[in-house]
């Protein structure tokens, strides 16, 4: 009985308890996100990839400013061949010409991130489906063109394809650069960056698509339907390099 009538002042109490406050009003419109990363060189997003490295603080400025060229124009040059060996194929048609298997997916399993698409080795890209719907949504509201599924399927494609690319080419400049982290004697460790990848992805598809803008803007762009404080975030921290 004194079980019950706790259970019924609490719920009683908990009925009288004023509403969470909504959340704050995002800091940017997603409109001046995309009017602000749209525009930005190539070069403007190199810190924002190094500073998500593993190895971001061995990296000197001036380092990242050499590393971060020379991805993006082997990302280029890369895209360039292929686009002279493929014609005015599309780039699924590209995919599949380069042995990859296209799926699309409602979601990711078994994950909370937010994922727009993925390559798996050996030769699996996967287009979430939940993501392009809702970059769809965020576009159609605030008159954004480049959040139609006709401009991001296909950058999402290319994206993953210089993944899957890079896995069957190591003389690209992402797959062989090393960085040296120590040397004693005959011993030494040398490790990827991984983030070059990224850099040669984003330029790849970019030169692919012949896209006015850097891919890497889209990072903000795509969350924001999920998580708009988060794309703000995103933009100060490209904005503020």
């Amino acid at each position: 009985m004194k079980q019950a009538i706790h259970r019924l002042v609490q719920a009683m109490t908990q009925s009288q308890q004023a509403p969470p406050p909504p959340p704050p009003a995002p800091r940017y419109s997603v409109r001046q996100i995309a009017v602000e990363l749209l525009c930005l060189a190539d070069a403007a997003f190199d810190d924002y990839a190094f500073d998500r490295d593993p190895l971001a603080g061995r990296l000197t400025p001036s380092l990242r400013r050499e590393l971060g060229e020379k991805a993006r124009e082997s990302g280029r040059q890369l895209a360039r061949s292929v686009r002279q060996r493929m014609g005015k194929a599309t780039v699924e048609e590209i995919c599949k010409a380069y042995g990859a298997r296209v799926l699309r997916q409602p979601q990711p399993q078994h994950t909370d991130q937010v994922l727009y698409a993925q390559f798996c080795l050996p030769d699996t890209i996967t287009v979430f489906e939940h993501c392009l719907q809702t970059a769809e949504r965020v576009g159609e509201e605030s008159q954004i063109p480049v959040l139609t599924r006709s401009v991001l399927e296909p950058i999402l494609l290319a994206h993953e394809l210089y993944h899957l690319l890079e896995s069957k080419d190591n003389q690209l400049f992402a797959a062989q650069y090393r960085l040296r982290l120590w040397k004693v004697g005959a011993w030494k460790n040398d490790s990827p960056v991984h983030c070059l990848s990224e850099l040669a992805a984003m330029a790849f598809a970019k030169e692919l698509l012949q896209l006015s803008f850097f891919p890497f803007a889209l990072d903000a762009l795509l969350v924001y339907g999920y998580d708009a404080a988060l794309a703000c975030d995103i933009r100060d921290e490209v904005m503020t390099q």
